[in-house]
Order: structure tokens, then C-alpha cells, then sequence
């Protein structure tokens, strides 16, 4: 199971009832909402891992419906579309009676005198129909596609990133109202909230959204959550210095002109993080940013002289 709100039951047609599971405490908040609008739709709480959503109003074929843990916008396995409810023909059946030799048996009567099971017979008329919403309670027809949205922000603006695609094999990406494309980032420079959309290429109706929300005015903190920042250059044919700092909190670094994006730096015991092994392409001198992962404005600056 997972962290993330997964639709698993009831997203069929006429339905009042959807099913959600999500690995979570119980009586944790699932928010089901309306995936193109966010309209809520209904809320339930979690016991031993899942919920029943009850609906006020029945979904409708071809709705896509989507659900939060706790607020909207948090941990969703991504969107389901409504299917068609109603049944199938399956073309298989029990037999009522078997006959074996001259002797006619019922079914229950033979398989309680042989201890044999009878297994189906297959029968293209056969008029004997199974619920499509138990086959899709067990076997859901589409997985969800899944990822992740890294939000990359310094003082002046935020790039948000998609990263971990899972679910689904060409893909294209949309932000906000943009045109759906190739491109996996998107830089703001205003407040807001915003939404990205993952789309399968090859079915424009199979899609997932995740919801976030942009404060690119943050200051940075009066006091910093990080203290010692630092660097320690060692010899070799090419210069390499290692990034140091301490926190109680996760910690992210790069260096201006070496490193596109900041990278996670590792704990290595008590307070202290560190980046090792960054090859620098030349002496001289370098501009280093550490900052906290989860406050961003939250960034140190150290000089870096590399000999």
C-alpha cells in the first residue's frame, strides 16, 4: 500500500459510495473532489487504512474524480475516470447436473460423493452475468499515473519541477493553462496556486493533476536554521571540494556555475550534512548556497576559493 489517497471502488456510473485507501492513522481526513474543478465532492476518515466516501450527488460516466489526504492538493495516487456500470456476460457457468454412465447426479451431489470440484463449462449463450463493479473493485482497468513536483524557489522566483513519471510510457505535460508539451519545469515569479497535469500521450482522457501552491516573497528567516556552513578542498589532478553545514533540519547545496540545480546533501551523524566530491572545473573563486529543503528562503552563502 502507499502514503497516497488511491480511488480503488465505486468509480462507476450512478455510483454514491467510492472507496479509498491510503496507508495512514485512522480517522486521517480522505477528501474526494471533481479532478478538472477540485469541487468537493464528499470526505470520509480512514479505518485501518481505508475509506467510504458517501456521495450527495451520483458520478457521472466519463467524470474524473480524484482523492486527497486531508487537504486538497496532498498525497493523491492521482485521478480515475467513471466507467460504465451494469454488467458483462461472461460465457461461463456451473452445470446443474452431471451424468455419469446411466446415473444422473445434481452438481452438489457429485461433489460432495467424489470430493471433486466441477470446474466452468464455457457456453456462448450462456446468459450468466457478473458485476462489472466487483471486476474493477479487484482488477482496476487503468493504473494511475504517478510523480512527484519538486518546487525549486529562491528570493526573486520558483521553478517547479516534474520529476518520477510512473504509470504510463509517453507522456506529455501541462502547466496551468500552458499548451501540453515536453517541457519538465515551469519558473513563477508571482504568488499563487497552481496545477500541473501528467497526460498519456497516446489518451488524452488519462491524466493525473497535482495542485501546489507558490510564495515567491518569502524572506529569509531573521535567524538561519543553519550554522557552519563551509567548505574542504582536496588535492588531486582536478580540484574537489566537499560542502559542509549543520542543521536539524534536511539540508540542499550547490555551487554558482558548477551545479544546475541544488542537490540533497547526506546526513552523516548529530547535525552535520555534507555534499562530497564536487569537481571543480578550474581555480578560482565560486559562489556556494546551502538552504534548508522544506524553507527554501532559509539559504546561506559561502565564499569558495579554489586553488
Amino acid at each position: 500500500m502507499s502514503q497516497l489517497a488511491l480511488i480503488y471502488d465505486g468509480f462507476l456510473d450512478g455510483s454514491t459510495s467510492v472507496k479509498v485507501n491510503a496507508e495512514h492513522a485512522d480517522g486521517t481526513t480522505i477528501i474526494l473532489c471533481d479532478e478538472d474543478d477540485l469541487t468537493e465532492l464528499g470526505t470520509g476518515t480512514l479505518t485501518n487504512q481505508d475509506a467510504t466516501i458517501t456521495l450527495a450527488i451520483a458520478l457521472i460516466e466519463g467524470q474524473r474524480i480524484i482523492a486527497f489526504v486531508e487537504a486538497i492538493g496532498e498525497k493523491t495516487a492521482g485521478g480515475r475516470a467513471v466507467l460504465a456500470s451494469g454488467y458483462i456476460s461472461t460465457g461461463w457457468k456451473k452445470p446443474t447436473t452431471i451424468t455419469v454412465g446411466v446415473t444422473e447426479y445434481t452438481l452438489e451431489e457429485y461433489e460432495a460423493e467424489t470430493g471433486q470440484e466441477v470446474p466452468l463449462i464455457y457456453d456462448p449463450s450462456c446468459v450468466n452475468r457478473v458485476s462489472e463493479l466487483a471486476l474493477t473493485a479487484i482488477t482496476p482497468s487503468e493504473s494511475p499515473i504517478s510523480f512527484l513536483v519538486k518546487i525549486d524557489r529562491d528570493l526573486t522566483q520558483t521553478v517547479v519541477y516534474v520529476e518520477d513519471v510512473l504509470g504510463v510510457v509517453d507522456y506529455l505535460i501541462q502547466f496551468d493553462e500552458d499548451t501540453a508539451g515536453n517541457d519538465d519545469s515551469k519558473i513563477y515569479t508571482a504568488d499563487g496556486t497552481y496545477q500541473v497535469k501528467v497526460i498519456d500521450a497516446d489518451n488524452a482522457g488519462r491524466y493525473t493533476t497535482r495542485i501546489y501552491t507558490i510564495d515567491v516573497t518569502t524572506e529569509p528567516p531573521a535567524e538561519s536554521e543553519i550554522s557552519n556552513a563551509s567548505y574542504v578542498q582536496s588535492a588531486g589532478i582536478y580540484p574537489i571540494i566537499e560542502l559542509i553545514a549543520d542543521s536539524d533540519l534536511a539540508l540542499e547545496a550547490k555551487v554558482d556555475g558548477v551545479m544546475g540545480a541544488y542537490d540533497d546533501m547526506v546526513f552523516v551523524g548529530g547535525k552535520r550534512w555534507r555534499i562530497s566530491t564536487i569537481y571543480m572545473p578550474a581555480p578560482g573563486t565560486y559562489i556556494g548556497h546551502v538552504r534548508v529543503k522544506t524553507d527554501t528562503p532559509d539559504t546561506v552563502a559561502i565564499t569558495i576559493t579554489v586553488y
